[in-house]
């Protein structure tokens, strides 16, 4: 091979390296839901989703993957009224749900299971197969033991005498264990009480009994890891703010415990150019004031700060769930360019893929022991106002165009179309996608 040939493959190597194909997210299909769908659940062996929707628990199975069709339930169940937050039993045989009447004198907050093969199988239920009450009420999160024997939730309550914290009362904690089959509360497993501040929420990660809290105050972020057997702070992780904002979004950790992300609030920053007319493209969101949140990827050992997710243009940011083996991280950024699904590196908090999400995105769930995701969007025909579904979120949502790669939220919507008769108002769509592809 001659001297030129040679330098001219060293010079073509970078150029070649760039041609080939960049990992995808493939979208392996959809299912259309005539309700507004609030939650989804996948069962254990990832062949089935349980759907919470308007009072309902529908159960779809992969099979029917395809296009917008509406897709006729396997199964379909009565919900308990109020709100309630779904999982599945670490062992894979029940459904379970912590439904609360809310914030009433004297609510009453119950533990309800259903078998998951009934479910699977098609047996109409309208009640849980069996319920406990719980001692405590009103959980903001919670978590199941491994045994499922104890129930791990997040209290949080106004501090006595407290004085407001950017316009809101100071709140503290605390975590307890409650047994499953009586209800009753076992233990205290922490204090969340930290002078000066707010809590702004708190998770537990059950396998290795730690606690992770964070805090605001008026001008920093504070994340805070409790040890399970000293009930002391392990490690504490302070994160400065220009002025007080309350991002009101719990720490998520990874499945095995090693990461953990908090949400903090962050100063408005310059926008990039974005579509013509948007208000402040090029400004700061709000000059001299805090703009948005963003999280950030911690060691759950030590506390280091392992990335900042999300740059200065980010407005608003949400992780909602780890795969199975804590390898990717799923969620959407928010900016004045539009939203954005998002799928990072679960390890090095480095972002693998964005794409086009619908304004109308509500939440996802990765499946089980796969990089699989279900992703939920809310639809209306005609772009007007989403009406608020019975047991789901507190505000109306909007959507224009859920395939839309930019939405504008700062733009009021033109008078709303009446949708046509023979049509429904509202409805569902259910992604499932492949992220395999971008798991190294």
């Amino acid at each position: 091979m001659s001297r030129t040939l040679f330098a001219l493959l060293v010079l073509a190597a970078p150029l070649l390296a760039d041609d080939k194909p960049k990992p995808r997210a493939k979208l392996l299909g959809t299912i259309k839901v005539n309700k507004l769908v609030e939650q989804a659940v996948w069962t254990p062996d990832a062949k089935h989703l349980i759907l919470i929707a308007e009072g309902k628990g529908l159960v779809v199975s992969r099979e029917q993957l395809g296009d917008d069709t509406p897709a006729k339930p396997v199964a379909e169940f009565d919900v308990p009224t109020g709100g309630a937050k779904f999982g599945v039993t670490p062992d894979g045989t029940e459904l379970f749900a912590v439904v609360s009447a809310g914030a009433r004198f004297n609510a009453e907050t119950r533990l309800c299971y259903w078998a998951m093969k009934d479910l699977v199988e098609g047996k109409k239920k309208a009640k849980p197969d069996r319920t406990v009450d719980l001692e405590a009420d009103n959980p903001t999160g919670f978590a199941l033991s491994a045994d499922g024997k104890s129930l791990f939730g997040v209290f949080i309550e106004p501090r006595p005498g407290g004085t407001p914290l950017g316009g809101l009362p100071q709140q503290v904690g605390k975590v307890l264990r409650l047994d499953t089959k009586t209800g009753d509360s076992v233990e205290t497993v922490a204090d969340l009480n930290m002078e000066d501040s707010t809590l702004l929420g708190a998770t537990s990660h059950p396998e290795s009994g730690r606690v992770f809290a964070h805090f605001q105050t008026t001008d920093e972020h504070v994340v805070r890891c409790i040890d399970p057997t000293t009930k002391k702070r392990k490690w504490e992780r302070k994160i400065d703010t220009p002025a007080a904002f309350l991002t009101g979004q719990s720490p998520k950790v990874s499945p095995a415990g090693n990461a953990v992300v908090a949400f903090v609030s962050h100063q408005g920053q310059a926008n990039p150019a974005g579509p013509p007319g948007l208000p402040g493209v090029g400004q700061p969101i709000l000059p001299g004031q805090v703009s948005g949140t963003r999280p950030l990827l911690l060691d759950a050992e030590t506390g280091k700060v392992i990335a900042e997710m999300g740059g200065e243009e980010t407005i608003s940011c949400e992780v909602c769930d780890f795969s199975h083996d804590g390898k990717l991280m799923f969620g959407w950024l928010s900016s004045a360019v539009g939203m954005r699904y998002t799928a990072w590196d679960g390890t090095t908090g480095k972002p693998l893929k964005t794409w086009a999400r619908g304004a109308g995105a509500l939440t996802a769930a990765f499946a089980p022991g796969k990089h699989e995701l279900a992703t939920v969007e809310q639809v209306g025909n005609g772009g007007y106002q989403l009406p608020v579904a019975p047991n789901g979120p507190g505000g109306p949502l909007l959507e224009f165009d859920r395939r839309s790669a930019f939405y504008d939220p700062f733009q009021l919507p033109p008078t709303p179309p009446l949708p046509p008769t023979d049509a429904p108002a509202y409805y569902s769509i259910v992604g499932v996608w492949n992220l395999a592809p971008l798991v190294k």
